[in-house]
């Protein structure tokens, strides 16, 4: 009986050591620190109770990281504000005056009126839309994520002549380039008395375009979709004075060459440039002070026609040699005519090119816009390189 108890005590005395010395090595369940920005219990949130004191932390931690990236938005915003430049623009010719003649005085301070004018125009034409139906009950942060529409088209302006170019740019608030055409990236469209226009094309974020006017006022809108929908419009209201001819602003030399044929030049004409006259309209005047008929696919030059204009054209053996490198085959010459010279002529994909200052653009000529003292070659072409 003894034995028994005193059997009873020791494995009790056994178990209560055992079970002491495990309890030295369990950690104690406490939170010591808490850093509200880092800890899983918000994520998880899984075998928590957090006490009020603990929510609190929690709650001024998610303020604190949404007044932040509201702040950062805001930075952004005057950043892209402040990035915007004055609108360009187009220069207008220095007039000289005979001195006696009242009407051309007249004509001249009325020119010196418009430059003026044009001066006076607002860094960021935004502003001039802000009063308008369309903004009226937006907020000024809505206003802000409005697109941004510039142009060159000075409100109020006296045209002389109907004919009139202008670029337009569109932005959306991000400074993303809105085109004209586009699916995704959002658009914008010209009108012009309430009637469509087409853009003459596109070179350096700004899209050109040539309307004609009707006599007296005319109405220019242009209205521009960001990819969100969100819309800005933009009204310029022009007089046109038809019986007035605009004077030139310069002169540019157009010569048409023919060297890879053993022609040379074809035709070497000076023109006269008139504002915002692309490569298209000087050629066109080229070939017409030469006598050539030109062929048009939009602003691509197809081909030009005049008698005997490519009588006695030859490859010589290096081009043909050069052409052979490149798996081109020589048409048979007996098809050539010799009063035109047209796109695969000679060999499949020959056409025409042409440089600015030595210079080839990457853009059609139509959307080249020509300044005094350019010099424009335009060359016939076997191939990419061969001219």
């Amino acid at each position: 009986m003894i034995i028994a108890v005193l059997l009873v005590v020791l494995t009790a005395a056994f178990v209560w050591g055992v079970t002491r010395s495990q309890k030295e090595y369990i950690p104690k369940d406490t939170v010591v620190t808490e850093d509200a920005e880092r800890s899983q219990v918000y994520i998880t949130g899984t075998g928590y109770d957090l006490t009020k004191e603990q929510k609190e932390v929690h709650q001024q931690a998610e303020e604190k990281k949404v007044e932040q990236k509201k702040q950062k938005v805001k930075e952004v915003k005057q950043n892209d504000k402040a990035e915007k430049t004055t609108t360009d623009h187009q220069k207008q010719p220095k007039i000289e005056t005979p001195s006696g003649d009242k009407k051309d005085k007249k004509d001249s301070k009325k020119k010196e009126k418009k430059k003026e004018k044009k001066a006076e125009e607002p860094e960021d034409v935004r502003d001039q839309e802000r009063d308008s139906d369309q903004e009226k009950d937006k907020t000024d942060e809505e206003r802000e994520q409005l697109p941004t529409v510039k142009t060159s088209i000075v409100d109020g302006d006296i045209i002389d002549g109907t004919r009139m170019d202008f670029w337009v740019t569109a932005t959306d608030y991000k400074g993303r380039s809105i085109p004209v055409y586009s699916v995704d990236e959002g658009y914008f469209e010209v009108t012009l008395n309430g009637e469509a226009v087409s853009s003459k094309g596109a070179n350096d974020k700004k899209t050109t375009f040539q309307v004609d006017l009707v006599e007296g006022k005319n109405k220019i809108k242009i209205t521009a979709y960001d990819r969100d929908g969100r819309s800005r419009s933009l009204t310029r209201k022009i007089n046109c004075n038809p019986e007035s001819e605009p004077e030139p602003v310069g002169s540019c030399d157009v010569k048409i060459k023919a060297s890879i044929l053993g022609l040379g030049t074809l035709a070497h004409e000076k023109v006269d440039i008139m504002e915002g006259d692309s490569a298209k309209d000087v050629v066109e005047k080229a070939l017409s002070e030469a006598g050539i008929k030109g062929s048009w696919k939009g602003s691509y030059l197809k081909g030009i026609s005049k008698h005997n204009i490519c009588k006695g054209w030859s490859v010589s053996d290096d081009v043909r040699e050069i052409m052979e490198e490149k798996h081109k085959e020589e048409k048979n010459p007996d098809k050539q005519s010799d009063d035109s010279l047209e796109e695969n002529d000679i060999y499949d994909g020959s056409g025409w090119i042409y440089s600015v200052n030595g210079d080839f653009p990457d853009v059609g000529l139509n959307s080249y816009t020509m300044e005094n003292g350019d010099d424009l070659v335009l060359y016939f072409s076997l191939a990419d390189g061969v001219y």
